[in-house]
């Protein structure tokens, strides 16, 4: 039961965090590209990408995140 309220306590603060300057720029750059297109990020886009998968990583504390591994790595060196 404690475990289910830790998983929803979680799954909270991740659906409800803040917006960042680096998810208005990813989110700016999905609207550009329209629903079902490839995607391609530039430099500075990569960078905004991995730290707010960090900031997300840091709030779902289960383990390793569905998140980390679409940045191309594991969070626990895998």
């Amino acid at each position: 039961m404690i475990a289910s309220v830790q998983v929803i306590g979680e799954l909270s603060g991740v659906l409800d965090l803040v917006d960042t300057d680096d998810t208005a720029l990813l989110r700016e750059r999905l609207i550009t590209v329209g629903p079902a297109a490839d995607v391609v990020l530039t430099g500075a886009e990569v960078e905004a990408y991995r730290r707010t998968v960090t900031r997300l990583n840091a709030m779902w504390a289960l383990g390793e995140s569905a998140l980390r591994l679409f940045v191309g790595g594991s969070s626990n060196g895998r």
